[in-house]
C-alpha cells in the first residue's frame, strides 16, 4: 500500500491512562515518511484537561515503520492524543495497530 491516508485503523490497547475501553477506531488523514500517523479517532477522548478526538501515533520500536504487507499485518505503538491545532499534546497509549 502506497500511502494510509484516508485507511480505517484499529487500535487495540495494551495500557492507557485515559480511555476506557480496550479498543478506538479511526481514519488516517496524515502520514509522513513512514513512521508517524495522525488518525481522526471516531470518538473523543479525554485525558487530563485535555479533550480531542486527533491522536499521532508512532511505531514503538525506532526502526519500525508503518507497512502493511498483509491485511493481517499489525505493529506496536505509541499513542499521544494531540489538539486540532497540534500545539498541545497529552502522551496516553500504547498498544496494537491494524487495519479494518
Amino acid at each position: 500500500m502506497d500511502t494510509l491516508r484516508g485507511s480505517s485503523i484499529r487500535i487495540s490497547i495494551d495500557n492507557a491512562s485515559s480511555p476506557k475501553n480496550k479498543h478506538l477506531s479511526g481514519t488516517v488523514i496524515y502520514e509522513r515518511h513512514g513512521n508517524k500517523l495522525i488518525v481522526k479517532l471516531s470518538e473523543t477522548l479525554q485525558s487530563g484537561e485535555m479533550r480531542s478526538d486527533m491522536m499521532l501515533l508512532t511505531p514503538q520500536f525506532k526502526k519500525e515503520r508503518f507497512v502493511f504487507d498483509t491485511p493481517k499485518t499489525e505493529i506496536m505503538i505509541n499513542g499521544t492524543l494531540i489538539s486540532e491545532d497540534d500545539e498541545h499534546q497529552q502522551p496516553g497509549i500504547s498498544g496494537i495497530l491494524s487495519l479494518n
